[in-house]
């Protein structure tokens, strides 16, 4: 093995020798022909031969390379023309997308400002009507002022009627008491007048009697043990201590309490006076005041007749 190796060796050695004497070999004879060209009288034949054959060597050389020369620099123009027409391309490309943006942040501005210009109207316009909405209040409470006084005439805005279904029925509940048990749900119509004689207040009047439909603490059975007598004697309290006041802000005609068992008529008190003056003042004074831990919810109020209100089974007023 280790001979087979020096072997391989020596061959690879021997051929790098031989190579490099056959490229000097081919440098001696390259010098040889030079030194016989110099030596060789230029006036011959031959030599201005092979003077003319090395001119148009020379001459097709530089012509290649000439032609190599513009054919690059035509390449080169071409690809420096692509290039700038792709960057034209990119640099438009970028000019609209930044167009489009500022484009974009001028309409979200406008409609930002346009939005904080609405809200600021709004808002002015919100506080124009508050103001006059307080303007307007201020001036109605003078006029109910004077027209409490007698100084003055009714107001118009208190003379208009209220309805809860316009262009609907009459409910013949609300029409007949003032109100009904379905309340704002009913499907009829509940027509309020703006100011009358007559003044609601529900559920002024509470009694254990009148909650006897409902089951208390101490049962239902509870309120057996109190008479009707004992409700007379209560209401009497009740007329005794709201009367006098009540009859501070004018004669009183008619004061009524309903002692009808059921939630939508349970104690209400109908208060008619003398004239709509004295009325409004009752309401004005009565209005979100509190009696007995309640606060009063004040309402005029329009009957056709007292006894028409009345129901022959199950309604009764309490009529002083």
């Amino acid at each position: 093995m280790a001979e087979n190796v020096n072997h391989k060796r020596s061959h690879k050695e021997w051929r790098k020798i031989a190579k490099k004497m056959r490229r000097k070999k081919c440098r001696q004879k390259s010098a040889e022909e030079r030194d016989q060209l110099l030596e060789m009288d230029k006036t011959t034949p031959s030599y201005l031969t092979w003077l003319a054959e090395q001119e148009a060597l020379e001459l097709a050389k530089e012509e290649s390379a000439e032609h190599l020369r513009q054919q690059t620099h035509r390449q080169w123009l071409e690809y420096d023309n692509l290039v700038r027409e792709q960057w034209k391309i990119k640099q438009e490309k970028l000019a609209k997308i930044q167009e489009a943006q500022e484009q974009e942040k001028l309409r979200i501005r406008a409609e930002f400002e346009a939005n904080r210009e609405r809200l600021r109207k709004l808002k002015e316009e919100k506080i124009r009507l508050s103001e006059e909405k307080i303007e307007q209040e201020k001036r109605l409470a003078a006029a109910i002022d004077r027209y409490i006084t007698g100084s003055g005439s009714l107001p118009v805005e208190l003379n208009v009627n209220a309805e809860s279904n316009p262009g609907k029925a009459i409910c013949p509940f609300f029409e007949k008491t003032s109100t009904c048990r379905y309340g704002f749900k009913c499907s009829r119509n509940h027509y309020r007048p703006g100011i009358s004689r007559l003044l609601l207040i529900p559920n002024f009047f509470t009694h254990i009697r009148l909650d006897q439909s409902k089951n208390t603490e101490y049962g239902s059975d509870f309120s057996l043990e109190i008479d009707d007598t004992e409700l007379y004697r209560d209401f009497n309290e009740f007329f005794n201590d709201v009367e006098p006041e009540l009859s501070t802000f004018g004669k009183i005609i008619n004061f009524c309490v309903c002692s009808n068992q059921e939630p939508h008529l349970r104690g209400h008190t109908y208060v008619e006076f003398d004239d709509q003056r004295n009325a409004l003042k009752a309401y004005r004074h009565l209005q979100g005041r509190y009696y007995a831990g309640r606060m009063l919810n004040v309402e005029f109020s329009q009957m056709i007749t007292w006894r028409s209100a009345v129901c022959g089974t199950s309604v009764e007023l309490i009529i002083i």
